[in-house]
C-alpha cells in the first residue's frame, strides 16, 4: 500500500504539469488572477455604483416600500397578546413606536444593503466575463508560434509546481493523521512508504 500512495503523489505532479503543458501559462496565469482581480474591482466599486443606483432609480424605494407592508402586516396580525385593556394599550404603544421609529430606518438599511449586494453580484459577474474575453485574446496571442514554447514551458513549469504544493499539502495532511495514531492502519501504511516519509520527515526537521 505505501508505493501505491507514494505513486499517486508523484502522479499528482505529473497529471498537473502535463495539464500545465497543454494549457498554457497564459491561460492558467490569467485564470488564477482573473477571480482575485473581480474581486478587487467589484470591492473598489460596488458602492458607488449602488449609490448611482439608488440615487437614479427608485429599486431601493420599491424594495423599503414591500418590506414596510409586509413586515406592518405580520405585526397587525399579532398584535393582539391581552384582553387586558391596559396590558393591550401598552403593547399598542410599543407597537406604534416601533413601525413609526424603527421599521422605517431598518426597512431603509435593508433596502440599501440588498441593492448593494445585487450591484457587487452583478458587477461580479460583468467583470469575470471581460476578463474571460480577454483572457481568450491573451491566449491566441501566445499561441503565436514566438510566443508558443514559452507559453508551454511556463505552463509546464507552472503545473509543476501547483502539483508539488498539492502533494507537500497532503504529505502534510496524511502524516500528521498517521502522527495522531501511531498503531493505526493508516500509519503503518505511512511507514512503508518512501516518498511520503521522507518528505514529511524533512518537513517536521525543519519546522
Amino acid at each position: 500500500m505505501g508505493i501505491v500512495i507514494d505513486i499517486i503523489l508523484v502522479l499528482i505532479v505529473a497529471l498537473s504539469a502535463f495539464l500545465g503543458y497543454k494549457k498554457g501559462l497564459v491561460e492558467l496565469g490569467a485564470k488564477l488572477f482573473a477571480g482575485i482581480i473581480a474581486i478587487v474591482i467589484t470591492l473598489i466599486i460596488y458602492k458607488p455604483v449602488g449609490n448611482i443606483v439608488i440615487k437614479n432609480t427608485s429599486i431601493d424605494e420599491k424594495i423599503e416600500n414591500t418590506i414596510l407592508e409586509k413586515t406592518t402586516n405580520v405585526i397587525d396580525e399579532n398584535s393582539k397578546i391581552s384582553d387586558n385593556k391596559y396590558i393591550q394599550d401598552a403593547s399598542d404603544n410599543a407597537v406604534s413606536q416601533v413601525k413609526e421609529e424603527v421599521l422605517p430606518e431598518q426597512a431603509r438599511n435593508i433596502a440599501v444593503n440588498v441593492v448593494y449586494v445585487a450591484t457587487a453580484l452583478i458587477l461580479f459577474i460583468v467583470s469575470k466575463i471581460v476578463l474571460s474575453i480577454v483572457i481568450s485574446l491573451a491566449n491566441a496571442v501566445a499561441s503565436l508560434p514566438i510566443l508558443k514554447q514559452f507559453n508551454e514551458v511556463g505552463g509546464f513549469l507552472y503545473g509543476l509546481v501547483r502539483g508539488a504544493i498539492i502533494s507537500l499539502v497532503l504529505i502534510l495532511v496524511i502524516g500528521t493523521i498517521a502522527k495522531l495514531n501511531p498503531n493505526g492502519s493508516l500509519s503503518k501504511n505511512v511507514e512503508s512508504t518512501y516518498l511520503l516519509k521522507e518528505v514529511y520527515g524533512s518537513i517536521v526537521k525543519i519546522k
